[in-house]
This record gives C-alpha cells, sequence and structure tokens, in this order.
C-alpha cells in the first residue's frame, strides 16, 4: 500500500514525531508526505517528505488520489465546496486523522463585525442545515477517521454514522521517561508561587482575556499566570500579553518562542493549575502531560475533555467555579486521589506505534479481503 499524507499545520513537535514513529516503522517505503511550512528538522536527513503548499490544492489532491492508495488528511482541512468537488471514488480513498478543531469546527479566526457579514451569516443560517447534510454524507464516504481521543467517537457516529474510526495518537515527543526524570530532579526544589497556566497558544477559544479579568479575584495572592502564545494569531497574542502585564505586572510570564520538548515539559512542571475553557477536542497532549503530573485541571464542564476524562475516572474541574469560590477551594487539591492508569499508556511511545502500526494494518488487510 502507498500513502501520501497532507499536513496543513504549522505543528513541528506533532508533525515530526509522527514522521519519525512512521520512518521507523517496516512501512517506511509506503508512506510519503507533504508539509505545508518549513521545518529544517522534519526534512533533515529524510528522503519522503517534501514542503509543497501547491500540493493542498484540490486539482492537485486530486492527482494524488491517482497515484497513491490512500490520501491521509492530518486534520480535515478541505472547505464545503471542496468537499462536494470530490467524486466518491476519491472519497474512499482519504483517511482523516482528527485534530480536533476540524470535527468540532471551533471558530479558529478572532470575529469582525459588518454588514456583510453580518448579511453572510444570515444566508448560511438559512442553507447550513441542508448543506451540512449534504457534506456529512460526502465525509461518511472516507475510507476511515483515526481519532486519538477515545471521546470523539461520540461526535464521529452522530455525525457520519457507520464510518469505520480507528485510534491513532499523536505523539509529543516526550513520553513517561523523559516526566519521570523532570518530577525526579524537581522533587528536591521547593516553589514560591501558585503558578497558572491560561491555555497553550494564541487563539481566541481559549477565552484569555475572561481568565484574566476573573483571576483578578486572587489577585493579591502569591500567584503567577503564565501563558503560552507561541503560535496562532500574533495580533490576539500581543493584544493578550499587553493585558496580562496591565493587569498583573510582574506576575505573568508571557512565553512566545517555541521551546523544546525538555524545556516545554520542565514549564509544565512547573504548573500548579491550568484552566482550558472550550467544549471541543484540543491540547490532549498537554492535558495528558499534565495529569500525569497530577496538576490541577479546569475544563468546560459542557465540554467533551470534561466528559472523556470523567469517564477514565479522571478527576478535574469546572471552569465555571473560578472566580466563584475562595483562593483555598480554587488552589486545593490532593495529588494522591488523582488516577494515572489511563495517561500512562498515551506516554508511552512503542503503544503509540502499535496503534498506528494497526492503522495501516487494517487497510492492508481490508485491500487484501477485496481483491
Amino acid at each position: 500500500m502507498k500513502y501520501v499524507h497532507l499536513m496543513p499545520i504549522d505543528s513541528p513537535i506533532f508533525n515530526e514525531e509522527f514522521i519519525s514513529i512512521t520512518n521507523t516503522s517496516s512501512r517506511e517505503s509506503s508512506h510519503f508526505f507533504v508539509l505545508k511550512h518549513y521545518n529544517e528538522n522534519i526534512l533533515k536527513n529524510k528522503n519522503n517528505c517534501i514542503i509543497d503548499k501547491n500540493m493542498f490544492r484540490v486539482k492537485n489532491i486530486k492527482l494524488l488520489l491517482g497515484k497513491y492508495d490512500f490520501v491521509v488528511l492530518h486534520s480535515n482541512f478541505f472547505s464545503k465546496l471542496e468537499i462536494m468537488s470530490f467524486k466518491t471514488r476519491h472519497l474512499k480513498k482519504m483517511i482523516w486523522c482528527v485534530w480536533g478543531h476540524d470535527l468540532y469546527k471551533v471558530d479558529m479566526v478572532p470575529k469582525t463585525v459588518s454588514l456583510l457579514i453580518w448579511v453572510r451569516n444570515i444566508l448560511k443560517s438559512v442553507f447550513k442545515p441542508y448543506i451540512d447534510r449534504l457534506i456529512r454524507r460526502r465525509i461518511s464516504k472516507f475510507a476511515a477517521v483515526v481519532i486519538g481521543y477515545n471521546a470523539d467517537k461520540i461526535e464521529i457516529k452522530n455525525k457520519y454514522g457507520k464510518i469505520p474510526i480507528l485510534s491513532g495518537l499523536y505523539g509529543s515527543g516526550y513520553y513517561k521517561n523523559d516526566i519521570d526524570s523532570i518530577l525526579e530532579e524537581k522533587s528536591n526544589s521547593t516553589q514560591e508561587s501558585i503558578n497558572i497556566l491560561i491555555g497553550h497558544n494564541a487563539f481566541p477559544y481559549l477565552k484569555h482575556e475572561k481568565y484574566l479579568n476573573i483571576l483578578q479575584k486572587y489577585k493579591n495572592e502569591n500567584i503567577k499566570i503564565y501563558l503560552l502564545l507561541s503560535y496562532g494569531y500574533m495580533d490576539y497574542a500581543e493584544k493578550i500579553a499587553n493585558m496580562a502585564l496591565s493587569l498583573y505586572k510582574n506576575k505573568v510570564v508571557v512565553i512566545n518562542a517555541f521551546m523544546d520538548k525538555i524545556e516545554y515539559l520542565k514549564l509544565l512542571s512547573n504548573i500548579d493549575i491550568a484552566i482550558f475553557d472550550f467544549e471541543h477536542q484540543a491540547a490532549f497532549g498537554n492535558l495528558i502531560s499534565l495529569i500525569y503530573m497530577k496538576k490541577k485541571i479546569y475544563l468546560s464542564a459542557q465540554g467533551i475533555m470534561s466528559k472523556g476524562l470523567r469517564l477514565e475516572n479522571i478527576i478535574v474541574y469546572d471552569c465555571d467555579d473560578i472566580g466563584k469560590i475562595d483562593y483555598k477551594d480554587f488552589v486545593s487539591h490532593d495529588p494522591t486521589d488523582y488516577n494515572t492508569i489511563y495517561v500512562e499508556k498515551l506516554l508511552d511511545k512503542e503503544y503509540i506505534a502499535n496503534q498506528w502500526n494497526n492503522v495501516w494494518g487494517y487497510f492492508e488487510n481490508n485491500s487484501l479481503g477485496n481483491k
């Protein structure tokens, strides 16, 4: 079987680790990777990777569909019109690897208001139900959907019916042994402040402004707020950084550069409380690591992350309580209550590699069975 991977998201860590895991398997010669964004580490010493933005155009994807057995979409980046332009035989050769925002259709762009946008939204609301049904029928013809977060099955089955769902988690580049080493190193040190993380990037869905305002209730306590703004919308990142520094002065740490994996893990190990207020699937790699480190995590009670983690007997807290409860209740938690069994396997590189080997084996076995 021959697979071409289309990787449109500028995510050096996840893209690099996925390619590395794939290339260390016995199937390396079966996979070819096309990236939209330049990454020196990925291209270095790899003969099956290229950077080519033009290959993400529909007409060129149709050419790839003629050359390869499957096109692997690392996020469903197609517009509705583009989905409609593919023939059924094309759709049956597509494998969709879910990233979260693509399944739940999150509005990643900062909202603007104008008469034109208002009129367009009215027209959309009229035709949307009909168009959505058409698009869902088209996507249901994909060869399969690959997910890393089990709770995504609920949304996929609701939207696309009996489409095959396979398990394949994106490796983060750091694993249980890395975290254990950092935690052991940290065990002899003391931390003066309570460190609070709001989100993991510079996208508005993380509600940075809301929580910068709400956390003022605890402003006079010994807290420090961490903002990871290294990717997303840079204008938005600048706005949030300025707001945070204005409100909290030296009680804010703004990080606007990418960190290597060990630096990043050390940062997460210093966090006491993490706030992720959104309803779709996102930040799963961060949550896995934070849960394993037994940090206190606030999530949207209505969100799929909270619902899914609770099903795995993971303790999480409700974002709606922040600002309504006193400081002691806001920060207190008992690490001994935390169940890390679920996340331990997700921090095992061999486990992740086996998941992806099973994904490719599924297509090989089914193709053989269809001949």
